[in-house]
């Protein structure tokens, strides 16, 4: 029921399917929702635990994300942009205990997205890896320099071009002693294709990352158990940074299908006293938006330095963790 004086020109209430109010000494109204979310809903609830190893791996490889996303606007945060990528996407399932215990499994996230060719990974042998980055004949050892290596990418692949950077970053995957929680340690190596540089490319990047693998680049077998990832990006004449859209490479030893199955799901909604009537209602399967046009403004640029409204469920989207 409405009240107020229509003739006055203001009313507060509820009239058919409008709410009235005034805000400011001006008359406002809204449409009424005749339901509210449950912030413990099942769908609410995996979100959150999904959003938990997001954050974690944030954290951890901050500092490869920053400039990662192309697209990025002056007013999200990077933060935003990978939370957008993912989530609902790529899940991993963390349990409250494990969330509190800042369990971080390494999954095929997004990490990086523009407009530069992706770099295209095929496992050739047991934990051993090439690209899709031509190497001609090209034999790299530890006297091989940046000048030859960046000539020889240069002459055989036509997306690359002098000064462009290589990034070779590796997600190692490791259980804590002390709270057997799974935990990553992102290590980031850079190399830019010099031309005429004398510098060992191995200086850059170690022989894991920056071997011949059948005539193109690649790996070693001494990859860690989790992932890793190359990333190419350009400087352009505007000076803006562009970049290959990439995922996380799988290593052949990974904890992610442990994390990311039906029953690591159910743990996590059992830990989070997520309610159960709903899960088989198709009307309550709707997610929460945690993309980064919904999730809140930053302040930062390319600073990193944001902040951002949260999203609704109680777990916050849009606010970077770190900022």
């Amino acid at each position: 029921m409405a009240k107020g004086n229509s003739l006055l020109g203001y009313t507060r209430g509820k009239i058919g399917d409008l709410v009235f109010a005034r805000m400011g000494g001006q008359q406002i109204s809204r449409a009424y929702v005749s339901t509210v979310n449950d912030a413990n809903s099942a769908s609410q609830v995996s979100q959150r635990s999904q959003l938990s190893n997001l954050v974690n791996m944030y954290r951890n490889a901050k500092d490869l994300l920053q400039l990662a996303f192309e697209s990025k606007k002056s007013s999200e945060s990077y933060y935003n942009k990978f939370v957008g990528a993912n989530l609902g996407k790529i899940k991993v399932y963390l349990t409250k205990d494990q969330a509190a215990l800042n369990a971080c499994v390494v999954a095929p996230y997004m990490v990086s997205q523009g407009t530069l060719r992706s770099i295209e990974t095929v496992e050739t042998a047991t934990n051993t890896y090439r690209t899709s980055i031509a190497l001609g004949s090209l034999s790299v050892d530890d006297t091989t320099t940046v000048g030859a290596l960046a000539e020889a990418i240069i002459n055989n692949n036509q997306n690359f071009s002098y000064n462009d950077q290589i990034t070779f970053a590796t997600f190692a995957q490791t259980v804590n002693s002390t709270t057997g929680a799974p935990q990553t340690t992102v290590t980031v190596y850079e190399l830019t294709l010099e031309k005429g540089s004398s510098e060992v490319a191995r200086d850059a990047i170690p022989a894991l990352g920056l071997t011949t693998v059948s005539g193109y680049l690649g790996t070693t077998a001494d990859l860690p158990a989790g992932g890793f990832v190359y990333i190419q990006s350009r400087k352009n004449s505007s000076g803006k940074v562009l970049v290959s859209t990439q995922n996380i490479v799988m290593a052949a030893e990974n904890s992610y299908s442990s994390y990311s199955g039906t029953t690591q799901q159910a743990l996590a909604l059992t830990a989070y006293k997520a309610n159960s009537a709903d899960i088989l209602d198709p009307d309550a399967t709707t997610q929460v938006d945690y993309s980064s046009s919904d999730s809140g403004s930053g302040s930062g640029g390319d600073s990193g330095s944001d902040s951002g409204g949260s999203s609704s469920g109680g777990s916050s989207g849009g606010d970077d963790p770190l900022g």
